[in-house]
């Protein structure tokens, strides 16, 4: 008997693991809560990486400029593509080396970066994630 308790505990401990890993990541991706939206902070860096892909895409920018709050990489993340293309972004909107400014709002966890506002390009165009 004690053998089946054990095998249907086992068997529930999965199905709630399994749940709850299928639903975390659908909640943390549509919050914005990881972000200080209170705050919009500006950096200018070089591009180290910018992946254009689905659910978002990442930016990260190496940051010299002594002015700001910290030197080194900083991440950011950007509006699905979709979103993206409807305000005339493009995945050609900067590669590696390009230096760019960004306006963002911070990570909440104080890892630098945080949620794309608006980027100048290095053709000096500047694009809003939000209009």
């Amino acid at each position: 008997m004690p053998h089946r308790i054990g095998r249907g505990l086992a068997l529930a401990a999965l199905a709630i693991a399994a749940t709850l890993t299928w639903i975390s990541p659908a909640g943390a991706h549509h919050s914005f809560g990881a972000f200080d939206r209170s705050k919009e902070m500006t950096v200018i860096g070089t591009v180290k990486v910018w992946q254009w892909a689905n659910p978002h895409p990442q930016m990260t920018i190496t940051v010299t400029d002594k002015s700001a709050p910290v030197l080194g990489d900083y991440l950011f993340e950007y509006p699905a593509p979709v979103q993206m293309q409807e305000r005339g972004f493009s995945r050609n909107l900067a590669k590696v080396g390009d230096q760019v400014k960004i306006k963002y709002n911070p990570w909440r966890n104080g890892m630098p970066g945080g949620l794309f506002n608006d980027i100048t390009a290095p053709d000096g165009k500047s694009l809003k994630a939000h209009p």
